[in-house]
């Protein structure tokens, strides 16, 4: 007959452990702020990671960016507001949240000195920020 891992045990407690961190990872994921996801999306746009960047936008945003002729992926907006990969900087301005929405105003920094400004609405689907690209227009001013 078997024995099964007594709870003190090495292997139970580090099946334990790896559940536990599991869960504060995931719950820390879903508590980012939107700000950090508006700084983790322009870093995707402008690292060229644009399947890291699909992650962080709602799928209507990829509808939406579809219907402007941008089909398929969002390597185009990408490479215009990044200015093709010269992002230096991001700055936040100011970020509001009301229940599942938010507003995040920001400052870009390129590397040749010029910079621009701009915002992004976010919501909260399933616990997660989402940005709603185009949904004003562009994302500049």
């Amino acid at each position: 007959m078997t024995e099964l891992p007594r709870p003190g045990s090495g292997h139970a407690a580090s099946m334990f452990i790896a559940i536990a961190g599991l869960c504060v990872s995931t719950q820390a994921f879903a508590q980012t702020t939107p700000a950090e996801i508006v700084k983790a999306f322009y870093k995707a746009c402008n690292d060229g990671k644009y399947l890291k960047a699909e992650r962080l936008v709602t799928k209507d945003s990829l509808e939406r960016l579809a219907d402007v002729g941008l089909a398929g992926s969002l390597s185009a907006y990408c490479e215009d507001l990044t200015e093709r990969g010269t992002l230096k900087k991001l700055y936040v301005l100011s970020e509001k949240v009301r229940g599942e929405g938010a507003v995040v105003r920001f400052k870009f920094l390129y590397e040749n000195g010029s910079d621009d400004e701009g915002r992004e609405a976010l919501v909260k689907r399933g616990g997660v920020w989402k940005i709603e690209l185009l949904q004003t227009g562009d994302a500049r001013f």
